[in-house]
């Protein structure tokens, strides 16, 4: 989106810049990570979620997607809010829909809301392997894929892990002609990483990894917040 494309009312929205956290699930929302998603959950769909796993139409989803903003940052009458990265550039504009209080004592609001693009984030470490989902299923062209989601350094037991995984997965194409699976490694990059502390070194280790995997091996941080045991490696075949 051009300077003449932005929204005509946007120097005059209030704005706010979310911390780490938020920020990479905002980067997830716009980029389609988080279909059929598009912007915060109101309160219906987070009852929903919590209590079954599924928005409150009944559609599939696991985990609660909301925005916190202080009380003070959002006038009473404000019906959009800007979203901006650490730089103060705008990323996007919620359209509120609903904000309540986060707790009966608390001076932070949860709002909900859909989400528009404004331009593609440009903050992040390794920003040219941040790609939208679109494009790394059009990388892989529709073959089979063995992915790992980590927050830690990959060892050589993850390395051997990896490599028997792929060696035993059986594909054929629509031809019938043996189809090798490819790695496809996903460092989370939102917040602390455990042993490397930092995402920069966890997106380094990894690549230093991926060296010792087949060539085909791809690489793609993923701004994705830890949740749940974050100790836990996830390895997805597709």
């Amino acid at each position: 989106m051009t300077a003449e494309q932005l929204p005509a009312g946007l120097a005059e929205w209030p704005a706010w810049t979310p911390g780490d956290a938020q920020l990479g699930e905002l980067e997830l929302l716009l980029s389609g990570a988080f279909a059929p998603l598009d912007g915060y959950l109101n309160a219906a769909d987070l009852s929903a979620v919590t209590a079954r796993r599924e928005l409150a139409d009944g559609t599939p989803w696991p985990v609660p997607l909301t925005l916190t903003v202080p009380a003070e940052a959002l006038p009473d009458d404000a019906g959009k809010l800007v979203l901006t990265d650490p730089e103060g550039s705008p990323l996007a504009v919620l359209d509120i829909s609903e904000r309540i209080f986060a707790d009966s004592a608390s001076t932070t609001l949860r709002l909900a809301g859909k989400v528009t693009a404004l331009r593609a984030p440009e903050h992040g470490p390794f920003r040219a392997l941040r790609k939208p989902p679109a494009e790394v299923r059009s990388a892989f062209n529709g073959g089979p894929v063995l992915a790992l989601a980590t927050s830690r350094p990959l060892t050589r037991r993850h390395v051997g892990q990896l490599k028997h995984l792929a060696g035993q997965i059986r594909s054929q194409d629509r031809d019938g002609n043996p189809q090798a699976v490819r790695i496809l490694l996903l460092p989370l990059v939102a917040g602390p990483a455990p042993v490397v502390r930092r995402p920069e070194a966890l997106v380094r280790a990894v690549l230093a990894a991926a060296t010792q995997l087949p060539e085909s091996t791809v690489v793609v941080p993923v701004p994705l917040p830890p949740r749940g045991n974050p100790d836990e490696e996830k390895y997805i075949h597709n």
